[in-house]
């Protein structure tokens, strides 16, 4: 078996309102539920789909593939996963290109290398990873953009109603107005849903200091990206200095990063990016540094489409450190219309599946309707 066809293709829908969303300090506002998808294809015809987490600028990612890896990679063994993730890393490292685009690029191209794995063997990409640990997996409703405290309590209320046993909310808009909505979404629910903090790197390590305080008050299982990424001296700091569980990761790349980040102790909880951080490849990799530092994993899974949640399932029910996985709660047709059996969320829960591959079927007039490039 041979790989005769690497394509990548920007796909771009509409999201209802999300021009008033907000990312991290500083970051490119969303326009759109965007993302490059990857279908590889080999000389019998065998096809494997994978997707790159490329929010704002997918095009990049498409170019990558496009230009440096696809040529890379044509007539080689689709089963030598781990050998093409070396070879695609290769590429560009020493240009400095370990962290961003190239990785997230190659991410998809694992992917859907590992889905054409699986179906050529005839078994799940969670048994290529090891087996399986668990058929499913919590979820938390992840709720992305800032809302008022009275929006919290309903939107809290909600999705408690609906199964989730979980929510992350969004902070960093100010001291006053992040506890009144902490507040507002504890008072909703009691304890009946667990409840998170993202502030996507929005406060200096004092004001994370006195903002996870308030967290800790209302019972909060952690408290995701207080401060920028390149701030490692200040996790350090903050973990020293509070209770509450300081997670990241979402914004690193491969398991060489994350590898340092374990070794200095800088999160109680990672949450690599399947589509960003560099496949299932790298993402078993992240998992064995993760089990040997006793530290838990928190999948991250953002505005993309359904292969990125489907794909981060399969490591995450092969994963023994994963106990929660992020799971976005908004109207996405990247998402609801591109698999023909869609995904199985049920009782707060995602089930993974046991057919060959990702276990997924995309529906390719989909992919042609939402495709810009």
């Amino acid at each position: 078996m041979k790989i005769e066809r690497i394509e990548a293709m920007v796909v771009k829908a509409p999201v209802p309102g999300i021009e008033t969303w907000q990312a991290a300090s500083f970051a490119v506002p969303f326009k759109w539920a965007e993302s490059t998808l990857v279908k590889v294809t080999t000389d019998d015809g065998t096809v494997g789909w994978g997707e790159v987490h490329a929010p704002v600028a997918p095009e990049v990612t498409k170019s990558i593939i496009d230009v440096l890896i696809a040529p890379a990679l044509l007539g080689a063994d689709p089963l030598d996963t781990a050998p093409l993730w070396d070879r695609m890393y290769a590429l560009m490292r020493p240009r400095g290109h370990a962290l961003g685009f190239m990785p997230e690029a190659m991410s998809g191209v694992d992917i859907a290398l590992y889905d054409v794995k699986g179906k050529a063997l005839g078994v799940p990409c969670y048994t290529l990873l090891g087996g399986l640990q668990q058929a499913r997996v919590r979820t938390y409703a992840s709720v992305l953009q800032w809302l008022e405290p009275s929006q919290l309590a309903d939107v809290a209320a909600r999705h408690r109603d609906a199964g989730f046993t979980a929510m992350k909310l969004k902070v960093g808009q100010g001291a006053a107005i992040d506890r009144q909505k902490v507040e507002a979404a504890r008072g909703a629910v009691g304890t009946d849903l667990d409840l998170m903090a993202d502030a996507n790197c929005r406060y200096t390590v004092a004001e994370a200091v006195a903002m996870a305080r308030v967290l800790e008050e209302h019972g909060f299982v952690w408290f995701e990206e207080p401060v920028p990424p390149e701030d490692v001296a200040g996790y350090r700091e903050l973990r020293s200095k509070v209770d509450v569980a300081i997670a990241g990761g979402e914004c690193e790349c491969t398991h060489y990063r994350f590898g340092e980040l374990l070794a200095q102790r800088t999160f109680d909880v990672i949450q690599p990016d399947i589509c960003r951080a560099g496949g299932l490849t790298a993402c078993h990799r992240i998992g064995v540094l993760a089990s040997a530092h006793n530290v838990r994993v928190a999948p991250h899974v953002s505005i993309g489409a359904a292969i990125h949640i489907v794909a981060s399932l399969h490591w995450a029910a092969s994963e023994r450190q994963a106990f929660i996985h992020e799971y976005p709660v908004f109207p996405n047709p990247l998402v609801d219309d591109l698999l023909d059996e869609g995904i199985d969320w049920r009782d707060g829960h995602l089930h993974v599946s046991d057919a060959p591959g990702l276990g997924m079927r995309v529906r390719e007039d989909v992919v042609e309707r939402y495709r810009v490039a």
